[in-house]
C-alpha cells in the first residue's frame, strides 16, 4: 500500500509541479542531487538516480535520452570530482521493483569513464536481504569497467577492494566475494 502511495503522489506531484514533464522533474532533481555532498557532507552518494526506483521499463520517462542522460552526468561529474564514491543499490531488486541494480550501466559507464568510485550497497531493510543482488551488482560494475569497490573501513573512511570478472573467480552466492 505505501509503494502504491508513494508512486500515485510522484506521478501527481510531476503532473502539479512540472505539469506532466517527467524530464523537467529529472533535470530538477539531478540539479539538487548535484549539491547533495555541500548540503550534507555525506561519505557516500546513495540512490543517486533514486528516480528511477519505479520506472522500469521506462513507464515515465527514457532513461537512454539526452533529457534524462545530460543532467544527469552533469551532476555526477562534478560529484565524482570530489572523489566520493557511488552506492551501486540492489535494495529495489530485493523489494521487487527493478530487476536490475540502479543506477543504469550507462551512468555507471560514464562514472568510471571519469574517474568515479563506487560501493555495492543492498539498502537491506531487513536481515534476510543484506547482500542480495552483489553478484549482479559486481557483475554490473565490472561490464562497466570498474576494477575495484569501495568498502567502508572500521572507523571511517574506505578501502578499495579488486573486483574479479567471472571467468577469474567462481561465485558461490549472491553477495559479493573479492
Amino acid at each position: 500500500m505505501f509503494v502504491w502511495m508513494i508512486r500515485k503522489r510522484t506521478g501527481k506531484a510531476v503532473e502539479t509541479l512540472w505539469h506532466g514533464d517527467w524530464y523537467a522533474f529529472t533535470r530538477e532533481y539531478f540539479e539538487a542531487e548535484a549539491q547533495i555532498y555541500d548540503r550534507t557532507k555525506c561519505d557516500f552518494i546513495g540512490h543517486f538516480d533514486l528516480l528511477t526506483k519505479f520506472n522500469e521499463g521506462y513507464k515515465h520517462f527514457d532513461e537512454t535520452k539526452d533529457a534524462y542522460l545530460e543532467p544527469a552526468i552533469t551532476a555526477m561529474h562534478k560529484l565524482a570530482a570530489l572523489g566520493i564514491p557511488f552506492e551501486i543499490n540492489t535494495g529495489a531488486m530485493s523489494r521487487g521493483y527493478r530487476s536490475a541494480p540502479y543506477p543504469s550501466a550507462a551512468l555507471l559507464k560514464e562514472l568510471c569513464a571519469c574517474g568515479g568510485r563506487i560501493l555495492i550497497n543492498s539498502d537491506s531493510h531487513s536481515t534476510d536481504t543484506i547482500g542480495y543482488g552483489f553478484k549482479q551488482a559486481q557483475e554490473l560494475a565490472v561490464a562497466c569497467g570498474f576494477k575495484s569497490v569501495c568498502a567502508l573501513k572500521p572507523g571511517g573512511g574506505f578501502r578499495e577492494i579488486l573486483l574479479y570478472k567471472k571467468t577469474e573467480r567462481k561465485y558461490t552466492n549472491s553477495k559479493f566475494q573479492p
